[in-house]
């Protein structure tokens, strides 16, 4: 039960960073090759 909500919680905080990681690589990428 608590592993299972350790879990979730580290997951729910894992994606957005991982969206914002991916967001800023895409941003920067178009700045280099623009």
């Amino acid at each position: 039960e608590l592993a299972g909500m350790f879990f979730l919680l580290a997951f729910s905080m894992l994606v957005p960073w991982r969206l914002a990681m991916l967001y800023r690589y895409k941003k920067i990428k178009d700045q280099i090759v623009a």
